[in-house]
């Protein structure tokens, strides 16, 4: 007897997304013990939960049997594996039936389940750190019903995360809020007990003060000449290359600690972070000539067969994750905090100057909200290689940095 099919895991899925997109043709993985159940990998990365069956007992007037429906479930990885399955299951049994298949959101208004529903218009990671934020702050209510849960109750979770963390807290309103949008979308009887603002309530009662973001944190032109030259000063050169190459990338902090070179294409100048990035979609970026020549010099100085672009000794995790040495020195001769998000914003706003705003939120990674640029831009690897090298050229510009791009504010170890 042959072998049962092997469940569909999570390396499995990604190891097919990537010969599938590696084949440069869009394709559709089948879910093994589930028929009917394909994920449809586009030619850009993107894919899509469906399933396609037939409506048991539906037949055309002449008596043949109707063509098989196919019903969009969603997004991955806003939907996993288990979740979709779930879906596909629901629809098969609906269609066993001779229904034709709703994937109508389910009546459940709990706490978690709102929220599960909620996170499927963020980013992976952001949903994520919202259900983390739940189970740890609040699980004796993630599971009771919306409807149920009291201004006291909600009041009494709050305080309790508010003493220890407060941004905590003040997540922990927001993610209830979010989830009672939901419930009240799913509520077919519109339970009156699902429109009190109760977290109005909690803030009128402990007089939140909701931190204001900080804003203007982005190096204007005249502070850029200043800050360039402090940070080519320093002689930790492995976290210098690191904060260098922050502001010539705007990569995030966690994009950058954990850089590896196998994420590294330093003959074309690419950057593959798969699946790493915040919004947990498959990203890939060019970046400019002075950063090429920067990560071509640190993978000569680093130790041979080590992975991490930046590696530090004293690190358990093998890489850097300690910057403040080399970020204190800075910010006390600047007379100003500059952290790595704040260069993130400075790529941004300079990057602005000369570059559209589509394609600067293309190399900062950001989830795009228009359908037009999410499903119908297809950028074109010259140009979009082209718009990496003129934002580059002008933040080295405005740093007055007279050597080449290829050669500025290069040290070896």
């Amino acid at each position: 007897m042959g072998s049962e099919a092997r469940p569909l895991t999570a390396t499995r899925l990604r190891a097919a997304m990537n010969a599938a997109i590696a084949s440069g043709k869009a394709s559709a993985i089948p879910v093994p013990g589930h028929p009917g159940l394909r994920l449809r990998v586009r030619k850009g990365g993107t894919a899509t939960w469906s399933w396609q069956g037939r409506i048991r007992g539906r037949r055309a007037a002449d008596g043949a049997p109707v063509p098989p429906v196919v019903i969009t479930i969603g997004n991955y990885p806003d939907i996993g594996i288990e979740e979709a399955c779930e879906k596909a299951l629901s629809a098969r049994k609906q269609a066993s039936e001779g229904k034709r298949p709703s994937l109508l959101l389910p009546t459940s208004k709990t706490w978690r389940h709102a929220l599960k529903i909620h996170n499927g218009k963020v980013g992976a990671r952001t949903g994520e750190e919202y259900l983390r934020v739940l189970s740890l702050h609040a699980s004796k209510l993630a599971d009771r019903e919306l409807a149920d849960i009291t201004t006291e109750e909600l009041l009494s979770a709050y305080e309790r995360v508010r003493s220890k963390s407060p941004s905590q807290a003040k997540k922990l309103l927001d993610i209830f809020n979010a989830a009672q949008k939901v419930a009240r979308a799913l509520s077919a009887d519109d339970d009156p007990r699902l429109y009190i603002d109760h977290v109005a309530k909690v803030a009128a009662l402990t007089r939140i003060e909701i931190p204001q973001p900080r804003k203007g944190r982005a190096l204007t032109g005249e502070q850029i000449p200043k800050w360039w030259g402090l940070l080519q000063a320093q002689d930790h050169t492995v976290t210098r290359d690191l904060v260098q190459l922050a502001f010539l990338t705007g990569l995030r902090r966690s994009e950058l600690l954990e850089l590896r070179w196998s994420e590294v294409d330093t003959t074309n100048g690419w950057l593959d972070l798969g699946d790493r990035v915040k919004s947990g979609k498959l990203f890939a970026r060019p970046v400019g000539k002075a950063a090429t020549r920067l990560l071509k010099t640190r993978r000569l100085a680093n130790p041979a067969h080590c992975p991490w672009v930046f590696p530090s000794t004293k690190s358990k995790s093998g890489h850097v994750t300690d910057l403040r040495r080399v970020l204190n020195r800075i910010d006390n001769q600047m007379g100003r905090d500059v952290t790595l998000h704040d260069l993130r914003k400075t790529y941004n706003s300079r990057g602005r100057d000369v570059e559209r705003k589509e394609d600067m939120e293309f190399l900062l990674g950001h989830a795009h909200h228009d359908v037009n640029t999410r499903h119908y831009t297809d950028r074109e690897r010259p140009i979009i290689e082209g718009v990496a090298q003129r934002v580059e050229d002008r933040l080295l510009e405005l740093a007055n940095a007279k050597a080449s791009p290829s050669a500025v504010g290069v040290r070896s170890d």
